[in-house]
């Protein structure tokens, strides 16, 4: 596999890389993820769990850093790239392009992740397609990237859950009223996020917030009593867990949070967005915003209302239970059969 991140660096397509790989060990494969080095003080090969972990420093060069990861690749991994039966790419396309040419007829597939920067650039609509066609099969991470990609899915997810991870707390457990968890940007919406709950606390609403992430927003969040903040963490399962609302747009994060069941409040601002949120199975079992009032309106309706959130919840958690990683990677499994 080839992914842009890995282990230990923090995010959600290095939980689904990480989580399916671990279970293709477990069913039997041999699993290989060749990764940028990020950090120096990273090993430049390790074996995480089961799963070998080849890492090359990543140049930070406009123009020709292109021809510089090739001339890694070329260098360090032709041989492993050569004896893997199968390659699957994670976004990162590109890097594997003169492979493709080198060996054309090594099955070679691809993972579609995520949500691109608004508007779509004609060069990322153009890598993708150029992904798709020199590719026998892909998985899409939502149904929006057929509509804005044009991409052809061979099959959608919306990823898995650990359910040893999340699960259900009791409401003696509960020790703030939301969970805020995402990077701290504009494409994650933080600062409606935030404004929504400086509204909730002019209206004397006794609510407590604690946000998880990190980004170039840090500096705008102002602790308090009503407001924690821990920063970036590895495993958000208890924070979810100790929180009656979910602040969350990411797909694993909805997921997680549906497997604990919380009330999910997702956030837009702009339409790819807005059809990231909507063209979900999961789209009525959460409340989908893009202004810091109706947030705070929702907030406020479901936080003195507690019943009438207990349906979403529990169509939400329903729904999850058959969202494991184990399922994901037969996917994985059946795609390549392909």
């Amino acid at each position: 596999m080839f992914a842009r991140y890995f282990n230990p660096h923090i995010g959600g397509v290095e939980r689904h890389v990480s989580s399916v790989a671990s279970v293709l060990c477990k069913k039997g494969a041999s699993v290989t993820v060749i990764t940028e080095k990020y950090d120096e003080n990273l090993s430049d090969d390790e074996f995480l769990g089961k799963v070998m972990v080849l890492r090359f420093d990543y140049p930070k060069v406009k123009f020709v850093g292109l021809l510089l990861i090739w001339f890694k690749l070329f260098s360090h991994y032709l041989d492993e790239i050569k004896r893997a039966d199968i390659v699957h790419i994670h976004d990162v396309f590109i890097w594997y392009l003169p492979f493709r040419f080198l060996f054309p007829n090594k099955p070679v597939y691809v993972t579609f992740h995520g949500y691109p920067s608004f508007p779509l650039s004609r060069k990322a609509i153009f890598y993708q397609r150029m992904a798709e066609k020199l590719t026998r099969g892909n998985i899409c991470v939502g149904s929006f990237i057929e509509k804005w990609f044009g991409t052809r899915p061979s099959f959608v997810t919306y990823g898995g859950v650990d359910f040893k991870k999340f699960h259900p707390a009791t409401n003696e457990e509960m020790a703030y009223d939301a969970v805020y968890l995402g990077r701290l940007d504009d494409q994650s919406c933080f600062l409606k996020y935030l404004d929504a709950f400086k509204i909730l606390l002019k209206k004397k609403l006794r609510f407590k917030l604690l946000v998880l992430g990190d980004g170039k927003y840090k500096s705008k969040i102002k602790e308090s009593k009503n407001l924690v903040y821990k920063g970036a963490v590895e495993d958000p399962s208890h924070f979810i867990q100790k929180s009656r609302f979910a602040f969350v747009s990411g797909y694993l994060s909805i997921l997680e949070a549906f497997a604990c069941k919380k009330l999910v409040f997702a956030m837009f601002d702009d339409p790819l967005k807005e059809d990231c949120l909507e063209m979900t199975p999961f789209y009525e079992w959460i409340v989908v915003c893009n202004s810091s009032s109706e947030l705070a309106k929702y907030v406020e309706f479901y936080f003195l209302n507690p019943k009438e959130a207990e349906r979403k919840v529990e169509l939400g958690y329903r729904w999850v239970r058959e969202q494991t990683w184990d399922r994901l990677a037969n996917t994985y499994l059946t795609l390549w059969k392909t």
